[in-house]
């Protein structure tokens, strides 16, 4: 299989009006508390989770009102904007970089701001996904896409049915998706103005620095989604979503009067069809429109 495209980068939104959102209450600000798990490394700004737990309803209180002013003009603290990226050596020799897993932290503070965003925002995000898409959703695993492929399989082999299937991996993903298009695809799949704006807010001028030989190095964070970030799993699957819908226009493979294009777990695509000829032109559909948001295919393991 091979993928034509042309690429096209996705325009800065629009967010338009922002109106007001319900005030953040201490009950959400204690629930994100308690989801934190103790014991995690600090951000930049060295504050640790436990010690937030240890704040109790006071802090609580305390955050939100901060929380609430920051939702309302749509900037958080600067300092929310900067990472530390660390490297957990993989193998044993630490001088080649490809053996060190890059891990980013983040403050404990922005993380449970962004748990509050969450939560306001993953039910609206999660009724617009398709059943297709059973990543980072909640009643929805791996189990049931495998279950549908061993189930299309088996009715092929029974039945003498043509069966195409080709399996899509992307190069580096999460760190690839243009900011844009997480913005757009969240204003398109309804999400509330407030809530995109501070996105945005979080996206811009915001970076990591990591320490490689003794110098600390800065680096811009221009595009892909946050590790560490609740919301960035989310926001990932909503942009792609945003291109995937078009590819879901195409032909398939038919089942009872319905067409299955492909099956989703996050980053990792399954494309069906009856014919090879139909698997290729879903796929240069596909490259075509998710090169527009960042994202490219990785030829040698989509097989």
């Amino acid at each position: 299989m091979r993928c034509s495209s042309r690429q096209k980068n996705i325009a800065p939104p629009s967010i338009g009006q922002v109106e007001p959102v319900p005030e953040v209450l201490s009950a959400e600000i204690e629930k994100a508390v308690r989801q934190m798990k103790p014991g995690k490394a600090v951000g930049p700004d060295e504050t640790r989770a436990e010690e937030i737990r240890a704040g109790g309803e006071v802090l609580a209180k305390a955050l939100s009102i901060r929380f609430t002013k920051y939702i309302n003009t749509g900037r958080i603290p600067e300092q929310w904007k900067h990472a530390r990226t660390v490297l957990i050596p993989k193998k044993c020799d630490r001088e080649d970089i490809r053996n060190n897993r890059p891990i980013t932290l983040l403050s404990h503070l922005y993380k449970i701001f962004m748990r509050v965003i969450y939560a306001r925002m993953e039910r609206t995000l999660d009724d617009n996904m398709p059943t297709e898409q059973a990543g980072f959703r909640r009643r929805f695993s791996t189990i049931d896409h495998i279950f549908t492929i061993s189930q299309l399989t088996e009715r092929c082999r029974e039945y003498k049915l043509p069966l195409c299937l080709l399996f899509v991996d992307f190069e580096k993903a999460f760190d690839s998706v243009e900011h844009n298009a997480v913005l757009r695809a969240m204003i398109d799949q309804g999400v509330e103005a407030a809530y995109v704006r501070i996105l945005q807010e979080t996206m811009r001028e915001s970076h990591t620095e990591i320490t490689l030989f003794e110098r600390p190095l800065k680096i811009s964070m221009q595009r892909g989604v946050k590790q560490g970030d609740i919301c960035s799993p989310k926001a990932f699957t909503c942009a792609l979503e945003s291109v995937m819908r078009q590819v879901a226009e195409k032909d398939g493979f038919d089942i009872d009067g319905e067409t299955l294009q492909m099956l989703l777990f996050a980053d990792d695509v399954v494309l069906v069809a009856s014919k090879p000829e139909t698997l290729q032109s879903l796929l240069n559909e596909m490259c075509h429109l998710t090169e527009r948001i960042g994202l490219k295919i990785h030829p040698g393991k989509t097989k």
